[in-house]
């Protein structure tokens, strides 16, 4: 879609924003990917009351992106291993990069929210939660929440139907205890 497209959608929609609170998110695939695309619709809707929020793994250029992210009023950051050899083995890249922009956002003081995707025996060990949690709190400091996203199999069934191979397999959810203890290893840590 156009920005003129899409800026249009926005708009007939702002009544509901109003009143339900709600507003615009960009996510993916990886808004970023698009920088001219994402701050021309944030230039044009920054400041007009409605809410801008983000979702991103991390990996994009801060320069290409930094005008886009300083009007956003919340940006959900992932962070999915803090080992960059095995961040790579699971996305196909290291963490490098990640890491350096959430730093860049919390020097810059954009709102954000730190996700944690929880998969089973991938990267829910205590090291690395323990991990995740030191970073947070000593890089980008202790008012930045971590949230855990329980890893799900939604995606299963459609990688079935377009006959696709699923790159995890019968990897299943975690448990509600190993959500607990997650939860607990992160708080410990902080």
């Amino acid at each position: 879609m156009s920005a003129q497209s899409i800026l249009a959608v926005v708009e007939r929609d702002r009544i509901f924003f109003r009143k339900s609170g709600g507003g615009v998110t960009f996510s993916g695939g990886e808004a970023t990917c698009q920088p001219g695309l994402l701050r021309c619709l944030a230039q044009r809707l920054g400041g007009s009351g409605i809410h801008l929020a983000l979702e991103t793994c991390g990996q994009f250029s801060w320069s290409e992106n930094e005008e886009a992210l300083k009007l956003m009023d919340l940006v959900y950051f992932d962070l999915k291993h803090m080992d960059s050899g095995v961040h790579e083995k699971l996305t196909g890249v290291g963490n490098a990069l990640i890491l350096e922009n959430a730093v860049r956002m919390a020097v810059a003081h954009i709102p954000m929210i730190v996700r944690l995707p929880l998969l089973p025996g991938l990267n829910d060990s205590a090291e690395n939660l323990e991990q995740t949690a030191r970073f947070v709190s000593r890089q980008l400091g202790t008012a930045i929440p971590i949230e855990i996203l329980p890893y799900h199999i939604l995606g299963r069934q459609k990688r079935k139907a377009l006959g696709e191979a699923y790159a995890l397999g019968e990897l299943e959810p975690p448990s509600a205890d190993a959500l607990d203890l997650a939860r607990s290893i992160l708080e410990a840590a902080i």
